[in-house]
């Protein structure tokens, strides 16, 4: 699947579809896009808001997952989402297509008939 970003407009193409993404949703995206093995909520936090002279808000993991959310809402259609790559403690963000997700999930739920195997 070809994503492709346009910082201009904070738009982001994909499947034919183009969705708005306000300035800090879209630079979200572009990090989490970039890094090749994931990305820190932490390390997202601190480039968001190195320039600001309060250091952002207080709640900083929050506000990251919070976003996050709100990207992968308007992301639906286009047929992306930002997952994370393993839950708790070390959690990294990664670019991920929600259908290829759903796929492993099931696969591994739903026993394979013995003639399969």
């Amino acid at each position: 699947m070809r994503v492709i970003l346009d910082p201009v407009r904070s738009e982001v193409k994909a499947n034919g579809l183009k969705v708005f993404l306000p300035p800090l949703e879209f630079e979200m995206f572009r990090l989490v896009r970039k890094a090749k093995n994931g990305i820190s909520p932490m390390a997202i936090f601190a480039a968001q808001y190195q320039l600001d002279p309060n250091g952002g808000p207080d709640l900083g993991r929050k506000v990251i997952h919070q976003r996050k959310c709100h990207i992968n809402r308007k992301l639906k259609p286009l047929g992306l989402a930002i997952m994370p790559h393993k839950l708790g403690a070390g959690c990294v963000y990664e670019l991920k297509t929600p259908s290829a997700t759903v796929k492993v999930a099931l696969s591994s739920i739903i026993p394979r008939p013995r003639h399969l195997r």
